[in-house]
């Protein structure tokens, strides 16, 4: 009976739990998605711009070269955007709006980039990486600048995420986005950004490491163990780092960015909840035990006390004998 009741609470106070978690999960997902759309359709409407067009149909035109700077410069301004910069069809940067900064994008190439090869077969592109030049983390969106039918090169622009991270920061939960690959890299928890879900197959790496998406991170994975599954987008896990710690991790998908959006809250303020249930059940009993055994000792006294009255009563009874008067002759 005790342990069907612990049963019950435990599961009722993870039940609980997870929908705590779900209903956070959906504010985080649909923050973070709101957050890309409101960039998503700049690299479009910049690559209709004829200024771009004209200084990718005519790449020699110098006097162009800081009029375009400086466009990108405020577009990225008013969007406040990371970056924002224009790519030849070689993928090399012709213009950026960071033309001021120490290290410019111009003069970088960037083909190797997924999101600038999307771009070049004439599609949205769109990724996640950790910047070669600047060492920031970024999503990219890049669109094909036409002309006629031709693509004369791409339109980028970057989002910070750093800011988006930093407003999700909660005590009893842990949040984390992982990409395609499982590869963690926004995150409450700094030392899990750029940390795996579980080891990379080595084909996965190589591939990665093509792209430059993670520059020279090592990508080492976390030390989890499954412990329960409670449903096909939530789990029970267990995390070692030093002391192992107990979370129930929820996730749900964002289809169009290719990520997944996680939640991993600690499970021990939970299972805490549980264990002051059943203290206080314990000490309900034991007192509800010692009130018990209170009344069943005095109900023993008293019958005892009418118990001993009777026998004195009869007692009494038996020794009394009246006075007798006696007659003389």
């Amino acid at each position: 009976m005790l342990w069907q009741f612990i049963d019950w609470s435990r599961e009722r106070a993870l039940g609980e739990l997870e929908r705590k978690s779900r209903a956070q999960l959906q504010l985080y997902t649909s923050h973070l998605q709101g957050q890309l759309e409101k960039y998503e359709f700049l690299p479009e409407l910049l690559a209709t711009n004829e200024r771009l067009v004209n200084r990718l149909r005519d790449p020699g035109n110098a006097a162009e070269v800081e009029a375009i700077n400086r466009y990108l410069e405020s577009i990225n301004r008013i969007a406040d955007a990371s970056d924002t910069y224009l790519m030849n069809s070689e993928g090399l940067t012709i213009a950026a709006s960071n033309w001021r900064m120490e290290r410019p994008f111009v003069g970088s190439n960037f083909a190797y980039r997924p999101y600038f090869q999307e771009a070049m077969r004439g599609r949205l592109g769109r990724y996640f990486a950790l910047g070669t030049t600047s060492n920031k983390r970024g999503y990219y969106f890049a669109y094909p600048v036409r002309h006629g039918g031709e693509i004369l090169g791409a339109v980028v622009v970057k989002i910070n995420m750093r800011e988006i991270e930093e407003s999700w920061s909660r005590a009893d939960q842990e949040m984390l986005v992982t990409d395609p690959d499982g590869v963690i890299f926004i995150t409450t928890r700094k030392g899990w950004r750029y940390k795996t879900l579980a080891p990379l197959e080595v084909e996965v790496r190589e591939r990665i490491r093509a792209s430059r998406r993670y520059v020279d991170e090592p990508l080492d994975s976390l030390d989890l163990r499954i412990r329960g599954e409670r449903g096909a987008d939530a789990r029970l896990l267990v995390l070692r780092e030093g002391a192992e710690r107990g979370y129930l991790a929820v996730e749900q998908e964002m289809a169009e960015a290719g990520w997944k959006v996680h939640i991993l809250a600690a499970t021990r303020p939970a299972l805490n909840q549980v264990l002051r249930m059943l203290l206080g059940l314990l000490f309900a009993l034991l007192l509800g035990g010692m009130l018990v055994l209170f009344w069943l000792q005095r109900r023993r006294r008293v019958r005892e006390r009418e118990r001993f009255k009777r026998q004195e009563q009869r007692n009494l009874r038996r020794n009394y004998s009246p006075y007798k008067i006696e007659k003389s002759a």
